[in-house]
């Protein structure tokens, strides 16, 4: 789909490990007998930085042991950035980390995470135990929200949303994060985590996000939108044709929802007269959106009807005279028919717009 930046508030978003600082414990002192029984004890403070991503795992397990949770988040943060290997196993325990802090939706996104990747000595079946308790443990707090963490919850959200204006991520981040934190039944705050997982690819945790959000908030149709383009994106077609549906139900006159439902007619089945008629019912709402007339002409294209495709490609440059695709897309129709000059034109008028673009 080319309307990825129709999705509110998305920008490229830096990936970020929240690194905590270790805990020192102090060495047990030995008391003076004549014959001291042996006891293995757990070192959570170190003098040097680990060695590669598995002894910072090991750190890691050590301090969870110890109850140095802290010290445990910290180096799990590490052991990934130093890429062990299996990650789940580094998702796992920081899960059990969180959960023992209290931080449940941290721990919810991490058991997700695991559920996303290869299932490792069972991480599958430990994970899936783990996200029931603590899916548990939320629906039991969720009556404790007061009114004023929901106020402070929704001003959190609005500062990450304008910490990502000023293309401040760390900020956006840590304000998206918090907003859950005060509020676990905020909506808007999973959106938002959602857009900044979908722009780092991370697609299971950003499907669990706009998941959450519509559990919440079964009207929430920015949430819509962006679930619908995760589903592309994991090749969910029919997943993406019930959102779009639910969509549009909710908003009858809103010619995005329409021109999304359209290429995912294409893409998914070509299914070309239902992407023709829903490319038509968008332009009816909006006969100035490029975009739809662009989409139409591949519906058009993809039917064989080579005459309508190229005046709806006309339209679409007529529009919007920096429509890259749409020249091309034109000009391929001018070879369909035979008119060579004609598409030799387009393809020039692509170039000079973008010269990186192969024709």
């Amino acid at each position: 789909m080319r309307n990825l930046g129709d999705l509110k508030y998305v920008g490229y978003f830096l990936f970020l490990l929240l690194l905590l600082s270790a805990c020192a414990m102090e060495p047990p002192t030995p008391t003076p007998t004549s014959t001291p029984e042996p006891t293995a004890t757990l070192t959570t403070s170190w003098d040097t930085p680990p060695e590669d991503g598995r002894e910072a795992f090991r750190r890691a397990n050590d301090c969870k042991e110890a109850g140095d949770f802290e010290c445990a988040l910290d180096y799990y943060n590490q052991a990934i950035e130093l890429g062990f290997e299996p990650v789940a196993l580094i998702y796992y325990g920081r899960a059990e980390t969180y959960k023992e802090l209290g931080q449940v939706e941290a721990a919810i996104a991490d058991c997700e995470m695991v559920l996303s990747l290869p299932d490792v000595i069972v991480t599958h079946s430990s994970a899936t135990r783990m996200l029931e308790e603590l899916r548990d443990m939320t629906a039991e707090g969720t009556p404790g929200v007061t009114e004023g963490a929901r106020a402070a919850s929704q001003a959190a959200v609005r500062e990450g949303r304008d910490c990502l204006m000023m293309q401040d991520y760390l900020c956006a981040i840590d304000k998206f994060n918090a907003a859950i934190e005060l509020d676990s039944t905020n909506p808007d705050a999973y959106y938002n985590r959602a857009i900044i997982q979908l722009m780092l690819q991370n697609y299971a945790n950003a499907l669990a996000d706009c998941t959450e959000a519509l559990t919440l908030d079964p009207t929430h149709t920015d949430a819509y939108f962006a679930r619908s383009y995760l589903f592309v994106l994991t090749g969910d077609y029919s997943g993406a044709l019930d959102d779009l549906d639910k969509l549009i139900e909710l908003e009858p006159e809103n010619a995005l929802a329409y021109t999304n439902r359209a290429n995912v007619y294409l893409e998914g089945w070509a299914k070309y007269d239902e992407a023709i008629a829903d490319g038509m019912k968008a332009i009816a709402l909006d006969p100035t959106y490029a975009d739809a007339h662009y989409n139409l002409g591949n519906a058009y294209r993809g039917k064989g009807e080579s005459e309508q495709a190229i005046q709806s490609y006309s339209q679409a440059v007529s529009l919007d005279p920096t429509n890259v695709d749409a020249y091309i897309n034109r000009g391929l129709t001018y070879g369909d028919v035979g008119k060579y000059e004609e598409a030799v034109a387009d393809f020039d008028l692509a170039l000079r717009l973008n010269p990186q673009d192969g024709v």
